[in-house]
């Protein structure tokens, strides 16, 4: 290969494919991943309930701590489990089996629920023991 056509190839994108085998690969590609995604989706949900247990065993055991899991913690974490448990159950639908944008949009909306469960306060420190 001579320097031009790999310069040529390492900096700029390849040519587009034709619309029909782009959709072709995209359809199977959805299909072979769908498990992966679901287990996903399912396990992720399984963490954040084991989150909310955390937090919820804490609150109990800890008066202190207990004001800040109802006033600043429980709706994030109330919020995030939600959206999570959404997503999980948006991936047990039968598009995710033909539509990669579909199953684009059950990971973002699944990360959005992580982000939103694990996101800084915005008013400081959460828990301060002085």
């Amino acid at each position: 290969m001579n320097p031009i056509t790999l310069f040529r190839s390492a900096l700029f994108p390849p040519k587009p494919f034709e619309a029909e085998i782009e959709r072709q690969f995209l359809c199977d590609y959805s299909a072979r991943h769908v498990t992966r995604r679901r287990v996903a989706g399912t396990v992720a949900l399984c963490v954040g309930i084991t989150y909310f247990g955390t937090d919820l065993f804490d609150a109990i055991n800890d008066k202190q701590f207990c004001q800040v899991f109802i006033n600043k913690i429980l709706p994030l974490r109330l919020l995030g489990t939600a959206a999570m448990a959404v997503s999980a159950w948006l991936t047990f639908k039968p598009l995710l089996k033909t539509s990669e944008r579909y199953a684009n949009f059950c990971s973002v909306f699944r990360v959005m629920g992580y982000v939103t469960r694990h996101s800084r306060f915005a008013d400081g420190d959460v828990f301060d023991p002085r």
